[in-house]
């Protein structure tokens, strides 16, 4: 089978053990709202290098090792990957622009194995690049060699040589009834289709918005995937074992805004602006102890006029992850890039002088 990239641009829910319960139908989920709020831990700035300039990026863009020791930031100028360590001093920078075993035409996805690993995908290639700790290239692997899929979104794990990437069934490239595409590919470090896992969130058939880029987290651990849509609010699980749906619910938060009218691609650019400002889109689901994270961003005008993700207007939507209950939504003060071991990894400053990251941890209000 074979994967093109496209460009991310163009129940009461039950505790579900039960084998028996595939949870076909969706579910609000139960209101049991707590007095959250954002605790600030600490900061701390990149190392400027003369080789590494961080430039903002539109979709969240830091990727951290299991251990956190190491992080991953796609730096857009120069289509590389910097690596620093977890106080942000500058470890290496892997490729450069380029067609060659270390370069890159376009970067569109990255994120490191459990075993430091570094997996870097090159899109107009339809190449995955596999670095070791010490950003040696150890294999270069062509993926999706046919013509049934598209790869969708920039959704992106490795585990036990094994690759998740999220699809679109190519007869659904129109986007006309896509919720019934599959929605991840699994591929081995040899770049061959092993599997699909799941279907796309049946609210993308109803949603205003056409951006339905697959967003999904990995629970190695649970062997759980939790999975939603760009254009969706919704939450989908999945048994990462024997890949059957477990769970299917949400709840619209207060801030989840949609246009009253339907929004297509080929609408002028300006009557898409119109339409969109405030729209809402999902960029991220992160899984915590606790919690369930969605993170969505609103479109603003002051957006429109920098393109800086720090003009968008930043929330999440935060679930119990053991019954699935709404238990609140945060208003964040700057966008968020990763979430590692309950910790929140906020750009404070997307200034490439200053590029500063702030950790922050939800907690319970006193």
């Amino acid at each position: 089978m074979r994967v093109f990239f496209i460009c991310s641009f163009v129940f009461m829910v039950f505790g579900c053990g039960n084998r028996a319960d595939q949870s076909e139908t969706y579910s609000v989920s139960t209101v049991n709202k707590q007095s959250l709020e954002l605790n600030h831990i600490y900061s701390f700035p990149l190392e400027n290098s003369s080789d590494a300039t961080v430039l903002a990026n539109p979709y969240p863009s830091v990727r951290l090792s299991n251990d956190g020791n190491r992080i991953a930031i796609k730096d857009m100028l120069q289509d590389h990957i910097v690596l620093y360590d977890s106080l942000g001093n500058h470890l290496a920078t892997i490729g450069k622009q380029g067609k060659g075993p270390r370069e890159f035409v376009e970067i569109t996805s990255w994120n490191f194995d459990e075993n430091k690993n570094l997996l870097v995908f090159d899109a107009p290639q339809k190449l995955v690049k596999i670095f070791n700790s010490n950003g040696k290239l150890k294999k270069s692997s062509k993926v999706f060699t046919e013509d049934q899929l598209l790869g969708f979104g920039i959704s992106f794990y490795a585990h036990d040589s094994l690759i998740y990437m999220g699809i679109l069934e190519a007869q659904y490239s129109n986007l006309e009834n896509a919720e019934y595409s599959k929605l991840i590919a699994l591929n081995n470090y040899e770049g061959e289709l092993q599997k699909t896992i799941g279907k796309y969130d049946p609210y993308v058939s109803q949603a205003t918005m056409y951006t339905s880029q697959p967003v999904f987290d990995i629970d190695f651990k649970r062997d759980k995937i939790y999975s939603t849509q760009m254009n969706s609010y919704r939450v989908q699980v999945y048994d990462l074992k024997d890949h059957n749906r477990m769970a299917y619910f949400g709840y619209k938060s207060d801030h989840f805004i949609e246009s009253e009218e339907k929004i297509s691609p080929f609408h002028q650019k300006s009557k898409r602006r119109e339409m969109g400002l405030n729209q809402s889109y999902t960029n991220g689901i992160y899984i915590t102890s606790r919690y369930i994270l969605i993170y969505f961003r609103n479109l603003t005008e002051d957006w429109y006029q920098s393109r800086s993700p720090q003009d968008k207007k930043h929330f999440i939507s935060v679930y119990d992850r053991y019954n699935y209950n709404f238990i609140g939504e945060i208003s964040l003060p700057y966008s968020l890039q990763a979430v590692h071991k309950d910790r929140l990894y906020l750009v404070e400053n997307n200034n490439p002088d200053n590029y500063t990251i702030g950790i922050y941890k939800i907690q319970t209000a006193h």
